[in-house]
């Protein structure tokens, strides 16, 4: 099991949660949820609605579209950013190539916190804005 220090260690490395402080950091890593999956095992499947971000902590995981290999994915690296804003059918499959642990985020929790901690909805606009500016630009 991973401490909540751990949790916040991780999640201060994902794009989305970067502006924020170390208490704020803290209130999301008491809602990540510790889960382990080993090879083979579906972690997400295309096409399904879900609300979650997956943070990886360890191992690697493969991600597919209609079959085919789009990526590898490790330690410290994330997927379903979106989906935790805005839940809507994923767009690729996700499985573990090795024993993977993974911090779960799910949606219903995340927007009770930033309900109550403002702070945090406002770090997450300004990555979201940024990294829409940076989008336009190109």
């Amino acid at each position: 099991m991973l401490t909540t220090m751990e949790k916040v260690f991780r999640l201060k490395g994902v794009p989305i949660f970067s502006e924020l402080d170390g208490e704020n950091l803290a209130e999301v890593a008491s809602i990540a949820e510790e889960l382990e999956r080993g090879p083979g095992d579906e972690i997400i499947r295309e096409g399904d609605v879900d609300d979650s971000l997956y943070v990886i902590v360890a191992g690697l995981v493969s991600v597919t579209k209609g079959g085919r290999v789009l990526a590898e994915l490790g330690e410290g690296e994330v997927v379903g950013e979106l989906a935790l804003l805005d839940p809507a059918p994923r767009g690729a499959s996700v499985r573990g190539v090795s024993d993977v642990v993974l911090l779960r985020i799910d949606a219903p929790h995340f927007f009770e916190i930033m309900e109550e901690k403002h702070e945090i909805a406002r770090a997450v606009m300004q990555v979201l804005a940024r990294r829409l500016r940076l989008s336009a630009e190109q």
